[in-house]
């Protein structure tokens, strides 16, 4: 896997009023405007008169270098202001020039708004049409969209203002409307880096309450691009009792550098997560804390012999997989020995004999054969006889939950990558595709490459481990808030009303697309633990990651407070008002983060599609599709996985014949299929059989009026493990 490791790192550039996005990054000059003659230029002051005007199609000479495909606005007469008339003309005229330049010379935001801020604000109301619809704006957009050549569609806005560059290439509406931003502003940047140097950072008020835990060892769990390490897992038989398992984890600490009230904090707060997309991630707090200072474990080798200040929860658990006793304290530790999924997972892997039966769990782990093969040192029997340790409590829990009727089922994994030039391709990494720019994108200058990489089940076991040690840790800090009063963010879920055994289909994947719909929303208290019915827990509090999710900090700065007896800083109503902002803010970015993955998956499809036209070979866009749920009782549009890669998609399959009359296939059964022409703007994908495959027009949007085929409905928000990195 190593051969994705590698994201596009994103310039830092800011500007006044729209700073870079997580995306392709906006070119920022405003030369292009300098030099085109001012057609476009007109004054909002005008009075308003109505009259009829039939729109005008875009000129020829743009057509045949435009990045755009040929747009087809309605044709009709319609009543148009003298106002929007020329605001139409003027957005003509700016997408006629904007169309023929390449991509990085096109204006970005700022430079429309340099240039001429009343044509810049008829941008905004197309923005704003795309992202909130028609309603959310005083003007008609459509109007003026079919006054520029273009769709009267939400298609039709996304094409202009990308066209234009006040929107860069590949922008992900939801992206924008949740404002995910990759940089920071210079105070917050200046804040973090006085806080992280050793000579300035803030004297650490919780020193006296340190627990020193330097000679305990420890091991970072994660994938190997993972920069910021939050936490890391140990243990061992327990001293004194026969059969119970001691577990530490250890959590990262920011707390420690950032007080409450300083802007660094003030920041995360309004972040609260950190949001992972193909084209990068945006930190919830800045590098020089996230991934160096605040992180258990640092690039810098002279940082990472000095102890790291942690928060450490101690779990004894019982043969029967619930608690037995824990303690929660503030420690230090030494940097944790770093150790990838696929590493632990082939240490696993050559004793799963042995971890067949629950009984032969807590055996010494020191009698490895000479034939054995493990990846990890075999000479550190401490960290041998940890793994082992914490395979087996995994396990107990895993059938603890499970006697408590949570809720699992079986996930399909795809990894998204997007970058510039190409990626380094290294042997072993399994069933990956990438997809370069398509033709008429890269005459202009994009040179983006997309991969899709399916995480196979190779690496499940040690996530499944380090999932039980984190939801253990959440279970654990629930209690202890609870037996203490302390005001915490108090997960819970309502039980799912699941269809019968008989009701569900056989195919895994299938079965749990199904019971995905099924989720209740998570519910919150700030006072009481509540039942936690997916995860099977009478209480849960997400704790293991402050880097990068806002309500961890806050329970670190809670439960803290509480440690050295000084009054908590939050009450429960004020604690309820900022984890109530910090929620809506986390479900807007997590839908970003989604959003940006599925916009990605329909872009690779759409480059497969036009490589196989530019090839003449239809095997380039030929995958193996799996039906895994129809959403109509008739019709064959269906969520699908592309078995390849492991993504999941909406299409409409092509009926198979039979008895006379087109059928249906069955769900979970692969098929053979092309993508005909994909559209990531409007997430929709034509499939056909191979045999039937031929060239059609790029999607131009002007069907968006006509049946959508519509992508799944958001997924409710279950919260099912505290380690998604």
């Amino acid at each position: 896997m190593a051969a994705f490791s590698h994201q596009h790192t994103l310039p830092s550039s800011t500007s006044s009023r729209h700073r870079s996005l997580v995306g392709i990054p906006r070119r920022r000059s405003t030369a292009f405007l300098l030099r085109l003659p001012r057609p476009y230029s007109y004054s909002s002051s005008t009075p308003s008169s109505s009259f009829a005007i039939r729109a005008s199609q875009p000129s020829s000479s743009s057509s045949s270098s435009s990045s755009s495909p040929p747009l087809s606005p309605s044709k009709q007469p319609v009543a148009v202001s003298i106002q929007d008339a020329r605001a139409g003309a003027a957005l003509k005229a700016a997408a006629e020039h904007a169309r023929n330049l390449h991509i990085q010379q096109r204006p970005c935001a700022d430079a429309w708004f340099k240039a001429d801020e009343n044509l810049a604000s008829v941008f905004e109301d197309v923005e704003t049409y795309r992202l909130y619809g028609k309603d959310a704006v005083d003007r008609d957009v459509r109007i003026l969209l079919d006054l520029a050549g273009y769709p009267r569609t939400q298609y039709g806005a996304h094409k202009l203002l990308e066209d234009c560059g006040f929107w860069s290439r590949h922008e992900v509406p939801a992206v924008v409307g949740a404002g995910v931003q990759a940089v920071f502003d210079e105070h917050v940047e200046h804040d973090a880096a006085t806080l992280a140097c050793p000579t300035n950072r803030v004297d650490d008020e919780h020193a006296e309450h340190r627990k020193d835990l330097t000679k305990l060892r420890s091991i970072a769990i994660d994938d190997p691009w993972t920069e910021e390490v939050d936490d890391a897992v140990y243990a061992e038989p327990h001293p004194s009792k026969e059969g119970w398992i001691r577990i530490f984890v250890h959590i990262a600490d920011p707390t420690r550098f950032i007080p409450l009230g300083s802007e660094v904090e003030k920041e995360a707060a309004q972040r609260s997560t950190s949001c992972y997309m193909p084209t990068g991630t945006a930190t919830m707090l800045p590098s020089v804390l996230a991934k160096a200072a605040c992180s258990l474990h640092e690039r810098d080798v002279e940082a990472n012999a000095k102890p790291r200040a942690a928060m450490t929860v101690r779990v004894d658990i019982k043969p029967d997989g619930s608690i037995g006793s824990y303690a929660v304290v503030g420690s230090q530790i030494m940097a944790p020995r770093r150790a990838t999924y696929d590493e632990v997972e082939a240490f696993s892997t050559t004793q799963a004999a042995r971890w067949e039966h629950e009984e032969t769990f807590t055996e010494p782990f020191d009698q490895l054969g000479s034939d054995d093969v493990v990846t990890l040192n075999e000479a550190e029997d401490e960290d041998a006889t940890a793994l082992a340790c914490l395979f087996a409590a995994a396990s107990r829990r895993r059938a603890y939950r499970d006697r408590n009727q949570c809720v699992t089922f079986p996930q399909i994994e795809c990894r998204v990558l997007v970058s510039r030039g190409s990626f380094e391709q290294e042997a072993g990494v399994p069933r990956s595709f990438t997809a370069g720019p398509h033709p008429d994108d890269a005459a202009l200058g994009d040179d983006t490459v997309v991969a899709l990489q399916r995480i196979e089940s190779s690496s499940m076991l040690a996530r499944e481990m380090v999932k039980e040690m984190m939801v253990l840790t959440g279970e654990t800090i629930a209690m202890y808030g609870a037996k203490n009063n302390i005001p915490l963010a108090f997960r819970g879920q309502d039980t799912p009303t699941l269809p019968s055994e008989s009701e569900l289909p056989s195919h895994p994947h299938a079965r749990a697309v199904v019971m995905r719909r099924c989720m209740t929303r998570a519910k919150l208290s700030v006072t009481d633990p509540i039942n936690h019915a997916s995860l099977g827990l009478p209480g849960y509090v997400q704790f293991t990651s402050p880097i990068r999710r806002y309500s961890d900090l806050l329970a670190h700065y809670q439960i803290k407070a509480f440690l050295r007896d000084e009054e908590i800083p939050f009450t429960d109503k004020n604690i309820s008002l900022r984890l109530g902002e910090s929620d809506d803010s986390v479900r807007d970015r997590n839908k970003a983060g989604r959003e940006s993955d599925t916009y990605w998956v329909h872009e690779f499809f759409r480059r497969r599609a036009a490589e196989a036209v530019a090839n003449g070979d239809v095997t380039i866009a030929t995958f193996n599709l799996t039906p895994l749920l129809y959403l109509r009782d008739t019709g064959t549009i269906a969520v699908v996985c592309c078995e390849e890669v492991g993504a999941e998609f909406v299409t409409r399959i092509p009926e198979m014949s039979g008895d006379g009359k087109g059928v249906r296939p069955p769900i979970g059964e692969s098929i053979e299929l092309t993508i005909e022409r994909a559209c990531p703007i409007d997430k929709k994908i034509d499939v056909v059989f191979p045999s039937e495959w031929k060239v059609v027009a790029e999607y131009d949007g002007d069907d968006s009026d006509k049946e959508n085929v519509s992508p799944e409905p958001p997924k409710p928000e279950l919260v099912t493990s505290d380690n998604e990195k």
